[in-house]
């Protein structure tokens, strides 16, 4: 169960997507103490609201690069670990 109040280090998305970025994480800790199902219930919960395809990164320590979706990303800490949440760029197949 998450003993912090959340910290926003980066964000470029909506304040809605935000808002649902932290809601459904503090919902998540409070459901599994699993990380993998944390994550996993993150991930779900954004692509069925937000459409896919979202990923979620969590940890104390770690270095990421990545290209993301234009206002779909957000990277905060609760609880002394870090949150990484962001949406991939759809790729458009050729007819």
């Amino acid at each position: 169960m998450p003993d912090t109040e959340p910290t926003i280090i980066k964000v470029e998305m909506s304040d809605e997507m935000r808002d649902d970025a932290i809601k459904i994480t503090m919902e998540s800790l409070r459901r599994n103490q699993d990380e993998t199902e944390i994550l996993k219930y993150i991930k779900q919960q954004f692509d069925l609201k937000y459409k896919p395809s979202w990923h979620c990164v969590m940890g104390k320590n770690f270095c990421s690069y990545f290209t993301y979706e234009e206002n779909c990303y957000i990277y905060f800490s609760i609880s002394g670990r870090d949150y990484l949440l962001f949406k991939t760029p759809s790729q458009e197949q050729p007819k």
